[in-house]
């Protein structure tokens, strides 16, 4: 089969008896749903019941953005350098960080000889933990009020909180999350996706994944 190939934001392939596809990497799609709840979130004339629920959603495709980046970090670092198996074996390896930010980490240790990412990871991890242990994996309830809960920190009925690393001012409860909340954790991930991009944009010179590295 004959194939040309689009390098840039999404491919294009056409074979010899006129079949062709054309793909777009799937952090652009999410990238347009994140920014248009985070906007609606932040609208001056809705009610705060529904800016928070806008917030929530916020947050999911937030983390969903840079899962969706891990994912084609992988795939361009491995197709160029030819360590896709590297880099799986060091990713799989489990730990107390989430997958994605694992993929971001053996990127970096495959391009620089085995070296620790140099960056703070605790507010990425945060936004994994709000999204599946507040967002997407809900308790069953929490408790909102009672005698020494402060608000927004309650407990679920097992007694178990949230523990974050960076946002330690936040809440716990479904209910509690702001687009001011959204607003921080989405600051504090342009701003790692940013530095991570300047620490290998020399190693991947002209790579498609640079350009969404830094489209926050």
């Amino acid at each position: 089969m004959i194939t040309y190939e689009h390098i840039g934001n999404g491919g294009f392939r056409v074979g010899v008896q006129g079949e062709y596809s054309f793909s777009e990497p799937i952090c652009n799609q999410v990238y347009n749903d994140l920014i248009f709840f985070l906007k609606k979130s932040k609208a001056s004339n809705i009610d705060q019941v529904i800016s928070k629920r806008y917030a929530r959603a916020s947050l999911v495709f937030l983390a969903f953005y840079f899962e969706s980046l891990a994912n084609l970090l992988i795939d361009e670092v491995g197709k160029r350098f030819k360590c896709s198996q590297q880099l799986e074996q060091i990713y799989k390896k489990r730990d107390h960080y989430p997958k994605p930010l694992r993929k971001f980490q053996a990127v970096y240790s495959v391009l620089y000889y085995g070296q620790k990412l140099p960056l703070d990871t605790s507010g990425i991890q945060d936004l994994f933990l709000i999204r599946n242990q507040v967002i997407a994996h809900p308790p069953a309830r929490s408790i909102v009020a009672g005698t020494g809960i402060t608000k927004g920190k309650g407990l679920t009925e097992k007694g178990r909180s949230l523990s974050l690393n960076k946002f330690t001012h936040f809440p716990n409860i479904y209910g509690e999350f702001t687009s001011v909340h959204t607003q921080e954790v989405y600051n504090e991930t342009k701003d790692f996706l940013e530095k991570y991009h300047n620490l290998i944009a020399r190693k991947l010179s002209g790579a498609a994944i640079l350009f969404y590295l830094k489209k926050l």
